[in-house]
């Protein structure tokens, strides 16, 4: 498992690894997942932008690259925008103007707005 550990102002990525073990407790039905049925932006907003942070940070720096965040959105979505487009998209999520989207940014972009697929 992938995860990050954050300061005030950046991100590192750190791994962890798990074993599961999966026994039958005669309980009837049985529910797998950290969630528990719950949808991810319901149960922890924050765990959501941790994890599209995961999911868009290829090069594992802790930061978003304009680039890498195109590459994400045309994946997503069946369209693919226009750069322009993705640019004032990332512009907007990039408050501090350096050129990249930290997690604390994605955060209250998320909140703010209520981005479901940045």
């Amino acid at each position: 498992m992938n995860y990050y550990a954050c300061t005030s102002d950046k991100c590192f990525p750190l791994s962890q690894q798990y074993t599961i073990k999966i026994e039958n407790q005669n309980r009837g039905a049985r529910t797998f997942g950290m969630n528990k049925g719950q949808s991810a932006h319901k149960s922890n907003p924050s765990k959501t932008a941790s994890r599209r942070m995961i999911n868009m940070d290829t090069s594992k720096d802790g930061f978003v690259s304009f680039d890498e965040f195109y590459n994400k959105i045309k994946k997503r979505q069946g369209k693919t925008p226009t750069r322009e487009k993705a640019q004032q998209r990332f512009e907007k999520i990039d408050t501090n103007k350096d050129g990249l989207i930290s997690l604390e940014e994605l955060k209250r972009s998320m909140k703010s707005t209520h981005i479901q697929n940045p």
